[in-house]
């Protein structure tokens, strides 16, 4: 195959997967004869060896078209069947293509698609993998037996909708095999599960009930919306974690506009001018996309109690003069655990910090939200007593007070980081996709540490910035909810000070093609991602005896012990920094052109493609 691709006098180069045994990536050549936009389909059926009346590659949604450079993703089918993590996407510049990465299945032409197991049976077979206590469509069922108020009733119901896992028949890879891939009919469910907290894409062949895959949509910070008419307005807020900042509130009245139950003050006892059912301002922004909201939960939830069918109850912060002091919001003088609980100042961190991530997204990637078309950025703030965490569900934000450093865990989950990593699972599940397991879901969880130390030096550099100018470490991911800024969660610069890999395969590196457990963390995703958060690193801020881009100051950008010029390999090396404008540019090109199953290898390829393409030299910054 690789040999009748590169018989086309317009084809440079060819990469073949090992494991698919197609191409995983093809570069083009721009000059003495290229391929055009409209010549891809003709050409991809030729090199990929589309057979009439069989394969199909229809072409879908553009994922990234700015300054003359455009990324269309292709959909496979099999016989009318969608194939699930094969895709091909073709980067588009000037109207020619560079080069395209593909994740293309081989499906014997003899496979059936007709199932052999009900997906009444398939799904007593995903359930039989995940092993919940109790599902979401469980607790909210049990919650809608338990209330009487027909509105709560009938934001319940809705949920409970949402989550019924919904089969739908793919054809998918057996992702528990190693060699060559094979090709499954399978039923995909996604299961959300209350107890234990999880929600995943759960794939069973539909033939014998095999699991083929199980794939996160729950990530951990640690181990289309109609444009309405903008009637937001300006508060002034102290945030905990950024000083003060302007953010933007809604004044509503009647019932909330969360729970669409009657609005009460979110603090009765220092509000006790609020009379039921009077106008009051909430923690909404409609000014920008979908909007931007932030609720209290109220601190239910937690383990082992989870989230499904809580966001439908959360209540709005109010404030009924639209001032925010702090005598109103922080009423406990203590921080962290217990106290936390009466400190709702810590979602002001969240609100505006949601902003910023929108503002970032459209500001360096013409991206509207996370998911390039103005969706709804929620917040949810008091989940579950003192919980240590934060997490993305597939759709909102839901965050966690922390029980504190003294008790071995972390202040309030809302600081900026947290929120940029978070969304930026988002992100990915609207370009790459990229499965949460092995090298591919490392690449996954670095990605959001990358936006997070992105978002960090946006919010402290853009134009009119109040934030503190040493507020933040970038390359440091959680470093103000640990003990001290010296105690983050992980390091771009040094993964190895955290326990992470700095090279491929070097020290801390961990199997990645293991069985995916959460026990071993999907085969070490928050461990592998070193590798990619140091690359990010380097190709931002340099090397030890690199070049150092303006602005990126000692002991806040770079220390000491960041850098050493050498890898495990022994590899000696310098690098020059080309700073955050180029690098992420290459970055989120590079994530926008990764195939979901795609390894450190297809990335390194992509990113080589994705420097040439918006600098034309790899290796220069120009």
């Amino acid at each position: 195959m690789q040999r009748q691709i590169l018989s086309n006098p317009k084809v440079a180069t060819v990469e073949i997967s090992t494991s698919r045994q197609t191409p995983a990536f093809i570069s083009c050549k721009r000059e003495g004869g290229s391929i055009t936009k409209a010549d891809a389909p003709v050409f991809l059926t030729q090199a990929l060896g589309i057979r009439a009346g069989i394969d199909y590659l229809i072409p879908g949604k553009s994922l990234y078209n700015q300054n003359g450079i455009e990324v269309i993703q292709y959909q496979q089918f099999f016989k009318g069947v969608q194939v699930d993590h094969a895709a091909v996407k073709a980067l588009v510049k000037d109207g020619k293509i560079s080069f395209f990465t593909t994740d293309w299945l081989n499906i014997p032409a003899g496979i059936s698609v007709q199932p052999t197991l009900s997906s009444a049976q398939a799904l007593t077979y995903a359930k039989s993998v995940v092993k919940a206590q109790k599902y979401a469509w469980e607790a909210v069922e049990e919650a809608i037996t338990k209330t009487t108020d027909p509105l709560a009733k009938a934001a319940l119901q809705k949920k409970r909708d949402e989550y019924l896992p919904k089969r739908e028949l793919v054809i998918v890879q057996d992702y528990t095999k190693g060699g060559i891939a094979e090709a499954k009919l399978a039923y995909r469910f996604n299961m959300y599960a209350a107890e234990p907290l999880s929600r995943s894409w759960v794939y069973i062949d539909a033939h014998n009930g095999k699991l083929l895959l199980l794939d996160k949509i729950i990530k951990h910070a640690d181990d289309p919306a109609k444009k309405q008419s903008v009637t937001s307005v300006n508060a002034t807020v102290a945030t905990r974690y950024a000083g003060t900042q302007l953010i933007k509130t809604k004044q509503v009245s009647g019932n909330d506009p969360n729970s669409g139950l009657p609005l009460i003050s979110s603090h009765p006892t220092s509000e006790p001018l609020y009379l039921p059912g009077s106008s009051t301002y909430v923690l909404i922004d409609d000014s920008k996309g979908g909007g931007i909201e932030t609720y209290d939960l109220n601190n239910i939830g937690g383990l082992p109690i989870s989230v499904p069918g809580l966001t439908a109850q959360a209540k709005s912060f109010t404030d009924v003069d639209n001032n925010w002091t702090a005598a109103e919001h922080r009423r406990s003088p203590a921080i962290d655990g217990a106290a936390e609980a009466e400190n709702d100042d810590i979602a002001f961190d969240a609100h505006w910090g949601a902003s910023v991530v929108y503002d970032y997204w459209l500001a360096k990637h013409n991206r509207l939200s996370f998911d390039g078309n103005n969706a709804k950025i929620k917040s949810f703030i008091h989940y579950g007593p003192a919980y240590d965490n934060a997490f993305w569900d597939g759709s909102v934000m839901t965050y966690g007070d922390g029980s504190g450093p003294t008790a071995g865990g972390f202040h309030a989950l809302t600081a900026l980081d947290v929120c940029g990593h978070e969304i930026g699972h988002g992100v990915c599940s609207f370009t790459s996709d990229l499965l949460y397991q092995s090298e591919s879901g490392a690449m996954n969880e670095a990605l959001s540490d990358i936006w997070a130390a992105c978002i960090e030096h946006f919010a402290m550099t853009r134009s009119g910035s109040t934030v503190p100018s040493t507020a933040y470490r970038p390359f440091y991911i959680g470093e103000q909810i640990g003990a001290s800024y010296d105690a983050p969660l992980r390091r771009l610069d040094n993964p190895k000070q955290q326990g992470n890999p700095d090279t491929y395969g070097g020290t801390n590196w961990q199997d990645p093609n293991c069985t995916p457990t959460l026990v071993n963390d999907q085969c070490g995703v928050h461990t592998n991602s070193g590798v990619l958060n140091k690359w990010f690193f380097l190709l931002t801020a340099g090397s030890k005896n690199g070049t150092r881009p303006a602005g990126m100051t000692a002991n806040q950008y770079y220390f000491a012990d960041s850098d050493d010029e050498i890898n495990d390999l022994n590899n000696v090396y310098r690098v020059d920094g080309v700073g955050f404008d180029l690098s992420e540019d290459i970055a989120f090109l590079m994530e926008t052109m990764l195939t979901s199953s795609a390894t450190y290898a297809q990335a390194r390829t992509a990113s080589i493609a994705a420097a040439t393409t918006l600098s034309a030299d790899p290796c220069s910054d120009a």
